[in-house]
């Protein structure tokens, strides 16, 4: 079973590099240009937001600074670690429907984000590295539900959550607040009250490590009044869709007609399936029938939610595709949600 299980990762894993490595690859100055220009400006001695202005937080840029540093400031540094990171993330899909599905099934849920997803917008930026962080988020997540499972699966977690924030404030936000509704929900209906408290105040402790640590790293270099507000109160004073967006519009219709396919799969099964399983697992929990797979269930399609939730301030298709992978996790569940009992 292990053996099977390594050789399903593996062939994940290898059929995603693939097909990323032969997707179409041009120079974006939007996500791209602005993290390789910040990441370059950061490896040469500036200090983001007090030197210079960017809205976002500053995993993205760190991660990629470490990189140059690493192997060398150029675009193919950026593409490469995305790829990795990616199929990275179809592998964590594939464990997600691994434990309730057949092996075909959960192969193709895996090879579905790279195949449906990526090819939307595959290009480095802060929203699929906030989008991967929170899929290991949810492999992780699925632990604490075991019998036995203690403080250390939650607090570990919480600090995933926490660096998908310092990836990007609103998928970190939306990200943790699901699962902290989850522990309450699950908690309070399966276990006590007390206890679901307990477990949401570990979780939260992991959130803080890494975000303590980002804003405690700003205050020290006297920059953390310029952080504040570049991330948080000019986000809120002036990013608002002036942006407006049409739900599932495509912003560069591409000549591929087999784009409208996937412009209607992102448009339709990701919030039908978050919905339909929060749906039937939390009527499960209500009749005292949810068992471990339905806690599991309930929990991922929480994330999906929270995912597709801090992307809607522009639901164009590529912002739904950002939210859409833990779905195909869902549908992969055999087929089908679980039937009432």
């Amino acid at each position: 079973m292990k053996r099977e299980a390594c050789f399903d990762a593996l062939l994940v894993f290898s059929l995603s590099i693939a097909f990323l490595s032969f997707l179409p690859q041009c120079f974006n100055v939007f996500d791209e240009g602005v993290l390789a220009e910040t990441a370059e400006r950061i490896q040469l001695g500036e200090l983001l937001y007090r030197d210079f202005f960017a809205y976002w937080n500053p995993g993205g840029f760190w991660l990629n600074a470490t990189l140059f540093e690493i192997s060398g400031t150029s675009v193919q540094t950026l593409r490469i670690t995305l790829t990795l990171l990616g199929a990275a993330a179809a592998v964590g899909i594939w464990r997600l429907a691994r434990d309730h599905c057949g092996r075909p099934l959960a192969i193709a849920a895996g090879l579905a984000a790279p195949l449906v997803c990526y090819p939307t917008w595959w290009m480095a930026s802060p929203h699929w590295y906030s989008t991967i962080s929170a899929i290991a988020t949810a492999v992780l997540l699925r632990r604490c539900f075991r019998e036995g499972s203690g403080s250390t699966e939650l607090f570990a977690t919480g600090m995933l959550a926490g660096v998908t924030f310092v990836m990007l404030q609103p998928v970190g936000v939306f990200l943790s607040a699901a699962i902290a509704a989850t522990l309450a929900w699950d908690g309070a209906l399966l276990v006590n009250p007390r206890a679901a408290f307990a477990r949401i105040a570990v979780f939260a402790l992991g959130i803080l490590l890494p975000v303590g640590t980002m804003y405690a790293y700003y205050a020290y270099h006297g920059a953390l009044g310029e952080m504040l507000q570049d991330t948080l109160l000019w986000n809120l004073q002036h990013y608002r869709p002036g942006l407006k967006s049409a739900y599932g519009h495509v912003f560069m219709p591409p000549s591929d007609p087999s784009f409208n396919v996937i412009r209607w799969l992102l448009m339709v099964l990701p919030p039908l399936t978050y919905v339909l399983s929060l749906g039937v697992a939390g009527l499960l929990y209500l009749r005292g029938q949810a068992r471990l797979e339905d806690r599991r269930l309930f929990a991922l399609a929480a994330i999906g939610s929270g995912l597709l939730a801090s992307n809607f301030y522009f639901p164009d298709v590529i912002h739904l595709a950002f939210g859409a992978p833990p779905a195909f996790a869902l549908l992969a569940q055999r087929g089908e949600l679980p039937a009432l009992r």
